[in-house]
């Protein structure tokens, strides 16, 4: 697999958060109305405004000249209409939901670049970079469909915020980002008629909220609606993740929780916060706060609230996981990440002395129900504890060895998947034959005798499904989310909506992805169980609202996610969990071919010690094609190199891939932006040895693993550019040289002129390219470089 496949396979989900608006408008006052008065009502519309940055726009100061463009425009709510006035009051309250809603400003020279880059166009061939901004806008009209002014909502729909108090908006002519457009020209001869500047004013408060997602189906059944005996328990679990550019020396993070008063509960690392609910009354939502505060800049520091529902006390929503996934972000619409939250109302509350199982090898000891009640020391089984998500209350242990033969077996069938490397014709093909439409094809045929480890022609419809979900969770180019919403429609059997709740369970334990290789099936049933509770059957808008788009479900898998409209590549500042194992270079499902053989581990043959004859030939040849296979990606793996970086003021590390044949100058151009230095005032140092910037990368030994895992191989310090000038007094043949740093002003050289001239300050002049130097500015303003001769006067 190449790069840009394996990157595409890997990419994170990219998640978008609706946006929920409170609109209260209280009244208006219409002056265009004036003694005839109106029948006036307030329309609410959403408008996608689009900004391009021509390339070649520059005005003459400098400036890049915007276009705007109205995309799209839709009526989303109306007030009841007034009638006969012109000082209108509505005091109604509209409520309405925008999907998806974001902002995406462009970034200049930046942005310039990374365009041509990725387009590997010429500047003459780009267009311009595009912003995206969503804004609500509020309309007055009469009853015969005259305008009496627009209003923009001063607030960010991609933001949450709240009006603490009426805000007076004026009322302008539509449309007036375009002066061209004939509804601007209306209104503004409307305007001239009547002799205003103005359409007048509209009252408003707001309030704007992210929905999160994730949740619970909670569904009562008759006989599970009883309360609960009080005092009841509250384990909270918050993980918060923070984008790289919010790092600076000095940060320090935390996460608390308050539940509508004074006091609040500071969260542990990953550790569950265990509380006591005294009655019913006491709570009805957690709000968390992830606070950022800097000892040495206070500037920076800032506190998030995210609020948070907690599930019904009742008997149907206790012992169950609910998690959720929520934006961070300030009023200001600054992203600061994601919040991952879980809450799990327990019928007694945790705490305290529990007696010691009885069970030497309890079964159970992964229950959260059973560990409520007793305590249990875990066994040591030789080996570390299982790669898998965190129960509802401690780490996953293994149960027995069954346990441990079932994540070999696993394994194994996972590699099996990932060097078959299988696309969506493979896929339809397996449907087909489920269907009785085809014959299975040689090549898959082998594949699978490899998967379930035995060499028998006849599959059944049951190991066909399997095969078919795993195959679908690995397809390249196709995320998670997609994979899941094609198997729920592959495994729907007599309703064209729904499927039963087992086949989401059997689904997401043959999906084989990321941590739940290695976790108990009581456990993987327990997830799907907590989600949708005792319903037997899931339709599909449900799967999508509490499955698919439970992010922190799939980020506790293993699944990378990040809230930047871009893909964070190697050291982007975009918020996502580790990336799973890179797919290797594999061999296609491919029919009568060799390239259909797979992988087989050797210690995962003994899975099914009677087929070990059977399978021994095409365990083989799967052995010939994985040499060649490691052989290739060896000699790509030489090509690159990877090496960790970390810049010595602000202590921030990344990590940096490039080419062998690149130079030092070169990297340093690709990281400047990352660093925040520019790459003529980079220096490289690695073990304490200055990196000569034009040496080759393949001449060092960056990348060649040879530090410490996780430790920076090289240090980047920012140093000074130091200017070096050659300074002319023409009258007493004076000529000497001059080093500088590029940021000191013109008037330190003066004084330094001064001192060695005699030439007093008021009338000591200096010029360079025939340009005048003036005092305030620095002397990189000029474009000084190394060499350029400075001419002194006396004036």
């Amino acid at each position: 697999m190449n790069a840009a496949v394996a990157a595409e396979a890997n990419a994170p989900l990219r998640i978008e958060f609706d946006s929920n608006v409170e609109l209260t408008i209280l009244g208006a006052f219409l002056p265009t109305a004036r003694l005839l008065h109106c029948d006036p009502v307030a329309q609410l519309s959403v408008s996608t405004l689009r900004k391009t940055m021509p390339l070649h726009g520059m005005s003459a100061g400098g400036k890049v000249v915007a276009t705007s463009v109205v995309a799209t425009e839709h009526r989303v709510a109306s007030t009841r209409r007034q009638y006969f006035t012109s000082k209108p009051t509505f005091n109604e309250t509209l409520r309405f939901s925008v999907p998806g809603a974001k902002a995406h400003c462009p970034d200049g020279k930046r942005s310039l670049f990374a365009a041509q880059k990725q387009t590997e166009l010429t500047t003459d061939t780009v267009e311009g970079e595009q912003g995206v901004e969503q804004r609500v806008l509020v309309t007055l009209e009469d009853a015969q469909g005259e305008a009496y002014g627009q209003a923009v909502c001063p607030f960010m729909l991609h933001a949450p915020s709240r009006s603490t108090q009426p805000v007076r908006l004026m009322l302008q002519p539509r449309n007036a980002h375009d002066k061209l457009d004939p509804l601007f020209k209306k209104d503004v001869a409307n305007l001239l008629k009547h002799g205003v500047d103005d359409f007048g004013f509209v009252t408003v408060s707001w309030n704007v909220s992210l929905s999160p997602h994730g949740g619970a189906l909670i569904t009562a059944s008759p006989e599970s609606v009883n309360q609960p005996t009080f005092p009841v328990g509250l384990v909270l679990r918050a993980t918060w993740l923070v984008p790289g550019h919010t790092y600076q020396r000095g940060t320090q993070y935390s996460t608390s929780v308050e539940f509508g008063g004074q006091d609040r509960f500071l969260f542990d690392g990953t550790n569950p916060l265990f509380l006591t609910i005294q009655n019913p009354t006491q709570l009805e939502r957690a709000i968390i706060h992830c606070t950022i505060q800097n000892a040495m800049n206070h500037t920076n520091a800032s506190d998030v609230a995210v609020a948070l529902p907690i599930q019904p006390m009742a008997s149907f929503a206790m012992e169950r996981d609910v998690w959720w996934t929520a934006a961070v972000r300030t009023a200001l619409g600054r992203d600061m990440g994601l919040l991952l939250a879980c809450i799990r109302l327990v019928r007694q509350p945790l705490g305290g002395e529990t007696p010691l199982c009885a069970e030497e090898h309890c079964s159970l000891i992964n229950d959260p129900v059973h560990q409520a009640q007793y305590a249990h020391v875990a066994r040591d089984w030789g080996r570390p504890p299982p790669d898998v998500p965190p129960g509802a209350y401690q780490p996953i242990f293994w149960e027995s060895d069954q346990h441990i033969t079932r994540a070999t077996e696993r394994r194994w069938r996972r590699d099996c998947i990932v060097e078959a490397n299988p696309s969506m014709e493979h896929v339809r093909h397996l449907l087909d034959v489920m269907m009785g439409h085809a014959a299975l094809d040689p090549g898959v045929a082998r594949v699978l005798s490899v998967f379930f480890n035995q060499a028998g022609p006849g599959f059944s419809p049951h190991e066909l499904r399997q095969f078919l979900i795993t195959c679908t969770f690995h397809v390249t180019g196709m995320t998670p989310l997609e994979a899941a919403r094609f198997c729920f429609f592959a495994l729907r059997r007599g309703m064209e909506q729904a499927i039963a709740r087992d086949d989401v369970i059997f689904m997401l334990e043959h999906a084989l992805i990321g941590r739940t290789i290695e976790m108990p099936e009581m456990e993987l049933r327990r997830r799907v169980v907590d989600i949708f509770g005792d319903t037997t059957y899931v339709i599909f808008e449900d799967f999508l609202r509490y499955f698919i788009h439970n992010y922190a479900m799939w980020y506790a898998f293993g699944v990378p996610i990040t809230v930047s409209e871009e893909r964070p590549g190697r050291g982007s500042d975009g918020v996502s969990s580790p990336a799973p194992q890179p797919t290797p270079t594999s061999a296609l499902l491919k029919a009568d071919g060799p390239n259909a053989k797979t992988r087989a581990v050797p210690t995962a043959i003994t899975v099914n010690n009677s087929n070990k004859a059977a399978a021994a030939a095409v365990v083989g040849q799967a052995a010939a094609t994985t040499a060649n296979t490691k052989a290739a990606a060896a000699h790509d793996e030489g090509v690159w190199r990877t090496f960790i970086a970390r810049v010595q003021h602000s202590n921030k590390a990344f990590s940096v891939t490039a080419h062998v044949n690149d130079t030092i100058s070169d990297v340093m151009l690709m990281v400047q932006n990352s660093t925040g230095i520019r790459a003529a005032c980079q220096e490289w140092r690695a073990g304490g040895v200055l990196l000569d910037p034009k040496c080759r990368l393949e001449t060092t030994e960056l990348g060649l693993g040879k530090s410490e895992i996780g430790a920076p191989e090289v240090t980047i310090i920012a140093r000074d550019e130091v200017a070096r000038l050659v300074m002319l007094y023409k009258d007493k043949s004076f000529r000497w040289e001059v080093r500088m740093p590029a940021t000191e002003k013109v008037l330190k050289l003066r004084a330094l002129v001064q001192q060695k001239t005699m030439i007093p300050l008021t009338r000591c002049v200096l010029r360079a390219h025939g340009t005048c130097l003036l005092d305030r500015h620095p002397l990189a303003h000029y474009n000084l470089q190394d060499g350029d001769v400075v001419s002194i006067t006396q004036e």
